[in-house]
């Protein structure tokens, strides 16, 4: 059996492989040698250069997660809104965060976060983009836990209205909930006999318990 610490190595050094293909595609600035801004026809950006002091899984991943969008310029709208290049970069990105710790993926997070904000479009983006890979139930690399490092920084984004920001706290607010290790939120419902109970009233005679929620009309559930 492969331990978790061995597929998280394997997936780790292959992304760095990938990044020396891409290293040659786009230079660590994107700049020419008389400092102009180039234009960079690529599809990926070049994976950090891991320093080999950072021998552990998670030293490496921290520092992947806190350099990789630093090749990115989102102020160049040929690639800050390019909906390809902004899946696949973020997709590398994210499959990468959950290995390192929970205050390096956050602060990763951070930064992606603001400096995406140099264009509100690439911003709006981003965000669409963390939602449909992080919070899609159909997504293969759906992670809430992940996801409230995005909603958190996007909510608190000091560019955005208050209107703006409702939807993404009232997301944050539903992600919180019934996390790992917490007690479940309780509310009311009606049994199969007609009587009104509630969750924990119904939980309480037994140590260990099994919800599943579906909904009636959903062909996938049936």
């Amino acid at each position: 059996m492969i331990s978790k610490h061995t597929t998280l190595c394997s997936i780790l050094i292959s992304l760095c492989l990938l990044g020396c293909r891409q290293g040659d595609k786009v230079s660590d600035n994107n700049r020419s040698g008389n400092g102009e801004q180039k234009s960079v026809n690529t599809s990926e950006l070049p994976m950090p250069d891991v320093p080999d002091s950072l021998q552990s899984v998670e030293e490496r991943a921290a520092y992947v997660v806190a350099h990789y969008w630093d090749a990115m310029d989102f102020t160049d709208r040929a690639l800050s809104l390019d909906t390809a290049f902004i899946e696949q970069n973020f997709a590398n990105f994210a499959a990468i965060l959950p290995m390192s710790p929970p205050d390096d993926a956050d602060r990763a997070v951070a930064t992606l976060v603001s400096r995406a904000g140099a264009d509100p479009e690439a911003f709006s983006l981003i965000a669409s983009t963390a939602e449909k890979y992080l919070d899609d139930p159909n997504s293969p690399m759906r992670d809430e836990e992940t996801y409230i490092h995005f909603l958190r920084h996007i909510s608190e984004a000091p560019f955005l209205s208050d209107v703006e920001r409702i939807r993404p706290r009232h997301r944050l607010a539903d992600a919180l909930k019934n996390r790992p290790g917490s007690q479940a939120a309780d509310f009311g419902f009606v049994d199969r006999s007609g009587s009104s109970t509630t969750l924990m009233r119904e939980l309480a005679p037994n140590p260990l318990n099994l919800l599943i929620f579906y909904d009636p009309d959903c062909s996938q559930c049936k």
